[in-house]
């Protein structure tokens, strides 16, 4: 019995116990023997000391057979969660420019609940970079950062999310194609565009250095000045205030390194 659920198995590689309830059945019939029930079936297949299941192989790079690894799930974001308090998820991203065969790209963070925001153009793109900026720039923040959410983009593997690990800052995965699931981050890049970057766009791919300071500068008016309507008017400096009296000493501090310049 055991030897032809494992043909079956090794046939249609993991059939299921449901499956192999419907196969198995005749092949029973045919020898008289009780066929076993469906959850006897999982029982059987989950005793086995490899759990019957066939394991695809693929050849590397010297030509020897490598055991496929199963991917593991990337953590998602909760349907309907929406944060609660500062610090509680942050979104980040990055925007990509182009001017002729130059490229130029613009990371960016975003408080969901405070609406606290901070960007960076950088000239190219990989997780060490996007890793320097996130280290920068969470000493910017007002309060510890307790979850971050990303596309699934090459950037925000490797270091990046080895930092976040080491850090205990838990990780979230947008599904692939669904940008809505990273709405507020998405909705700050359009601001961005739309403010700053298309009035600046010669400056990102001829002065670099100037681009960024001049981001600082907007960055400051955008946390500290702008009013958001999801903020009721407020700005995201007096949302953290008024949720945290305690970041009175951070604002200031922030102010006396210049805004967000710390880290250029």
């Amino acid at each position: 019995m055991l030897k032809e659920i494992r043909r079956l198995r090794t046939e249609l590689p993991n059939l299921g116990k449901e499956q192999i309830f419907v196969r198995l059945k005749p092949w029973c019939e045919q020898r008289y023997l009780a066929c076993p029930s469906v959850s006897t079936i999982g029982r059987m297949i989950a005793a086995a000391h490899d759990k019957m299941r066939m394991i695809p192989v693929r050849l590397g790079s010297r030509g020897k057979a490598l055991l496929v690894k199963k991917r593991s799930a990337k953590p998602r974001r909760p349907k309907h969660y929406r944060p609660v308090k500062t610090g509680e998820l942050i979104g980040m991203d990055a925007i990509e420019l182009r001017m002729g065969e130059l490229r130029r790209y613009v990371i960016t963070m975003i408080d969901e609940c405070s609406n606290y925001a901070l960007a960076l153009a950088v000239p190219s793109l990989n997780s060490d970079i996007v890793n320097h900026f996130f280290s920068r720039a969470a000493r910017l923040f007002p309060v510890g950062i307790s979850q971050i959410i990303t596309d699934n983009g090459k950037e925000f593997l490797g270091n990046f999310d080895k930092t976040l690990q080491e850090a205990a800052i838990k990780h979230l995965w947008t599904y692939p194609y669904t940008p809505k699931m990273n709405a507020i981050c998405e909705r700050f890049n359009r601001t961005l565009r739309e403010q700053f970057i298309e009035f600046n766009e010669i400056l990102l791919f001829e002065d670099l250095a100037l681009f960024n300071q001049k981001l600082a500068e907007y960055l400051v008016l955008y946390n500290s000045k702008r009013p958001h309507k999801a903020l009721a008017l407020m700005t995201p400096v007096e949302y953290i205030l008024k949720e945290n009296k305690n970041c009175n000493m951070w604002w200031t501090h922030t102010l006396n390194c210049n805004g967000v310049w710390i880290w250029l």
